[in-house]
């Protein structure tokens, strides 16, 4: 810089700004980075794709911590703010609960990245929970509609921990339980996940920045997951219930000219862009359903959730309704079982075939080395 009288002269770099690194170097610190995520991170624990959201892996916090690790960076968070109205008397008497943290990445004294999370009890899978009918007999959410071949009704069943007691249609202590998603009126026992959850995803993201790992995963998606079931609201109820006023029920004498689904109409379009949000095509559904069109289809809404959520998962595992059907012993609209049923059957069924796979590849090496 030149002073002359009252003018100031900026002379400008001889050179721009340059890399803090060499090229080689550069080269070398992706092929770690790569050679890292591919020898060392695990697909389903570390990172893994959430079905309907293009393919790219989202990071989960362990291989968050890996990556941290591997790299000698130490996290640290700093509280931006914080809203604790635990009785609700500043949000209209809902308790709200909001955390905003600010994760700093550094490697020793220097500073590598900084990045901002939040998250508030208003979020789906915090303000709602799944309503579920329970057994006046034995306390357990075990209730299940019966099959029309078996008498209809209700049924706590026994494979849910249930008592096997029976109830009949139009039974008042079953029927005029709350189902489908309902207020969570004990959202202060998540305080701690909710917090939890605003420094974890300015962790994750921070991550991502530190260590230049954007080019292989992306972030926030694993809430797709914990939210599994309540994305699924606009299917359950176009409203929150508890504002709609109730339905008028339909005569015992035009009841057996519908199809058995839950008060509300359906909505196709709302069904078919959750199936396309949970990675399920039409040929799939379809499939999973036994039927050539879900006007065929004449079980109840939450059953359909429950089957479009099995399929889903067998999707996400690469699996076929064939093997579906192998592996559950049914069509995904036949399982009687819970979802977590449902997954566990699944797994079990991959694992047993990935076993008789590598059985057979060893007994074929073996062959090939006696020949």
């Amino acid at each position: 810089m030149t002073v002359t009288g009252s003018q100031v002269a900026i002379r400008e770099p001889e050179t721009g700004l340059m890399p803090i690194m060499a090229l080689s170097a550069a080269r070398e610190r992706h092929k770690q980075v790569l050679a890292f995520v591919q020898d060392l991170m695990e697909d389903g624990r570390d990172y893994g794709v959430i079905p309907g959201t293009g393919g790219k892996p989202t990071l989960y916090k362990p291989g968050a911590e890996k990556l941290t690790t591997f790299f000698g960076l130490t996290p640290t968070f700093t509280l931006r703010g914080k809203v604790e109205d635990w009785s609700g008397a500043d949000h209209g008497s809902e308790p709200f609960f909001y955390y905003w943290y600010t994760c700093h990445l550094h490697r020793g004294d220097f500073l590598i990245a900084e990045a901002d999370g939040s998250c508030n009890s208003r979020e789906t899978q915090y303000r709602y929970r799944k309503g579920q009918r329970l057994c006046p007999s034995c306390g357990e959410a075990a209730i299940i509609k019966g099959r029309a071949e078996y008498g209809g009704g209700w049924l706590c069943w026994g494979k849910r921990g249930g008592c096997g007691a029976k109830f009949k249609d139009g039974a008042t202590e079953i029927e005029s339980q709350e189902v489908g998603r309902v207020l969570n009126e004990d959202i202060a026992d998540q305080v701690n996940s909710i917090l939890k959850k605003a420094q974890k995803r300015a962790f994750v993201a921070v991550t991502l920045i530190g260590v230049n790992a954007s080019q292989f995963f992306t972030q926030d998606l694993e809430d797709m997951t914990e939210d599994f079931e309540t994305e699924a609201a606009t299917i359950e109820h176009k409203t929150n219930p508890r504002d709609s006023a109730p339905r008028p029920k339909t005569p015992k004498s035009a009841q057996a000219k519908v199809a058995p689904k839950e008060e509300g109409d359906w909505d196709y379009d709302a069904w078919w862009a959750l199936a396309k949000r949970l990675g399920v095509d039409n040929d799939t559904v379809h499939a999973g359903f036994g039927v050539a069109s879900m006007k065929d289809y004449t079980g109840t809404k939450a059953h359909a959730k429950t089957v479009l959520d099995i399929a889903a998962f067998g999707v996400f595992k690469t699996l076929s309704v064939t093997d579906m059907r192998v592996a559950l012993g049914c069509l995904p609209v036949d399982w009687q079982g819970t979802l977590d049923e449902a997954k566990a059957a699944m797994q079990l069924w991959i694992a047993n075939e990935q076993g008789r796979t590598a059985h057979e590849q060893a007994q074929l090496e073996e062959g090939e080395t006696e020949f």
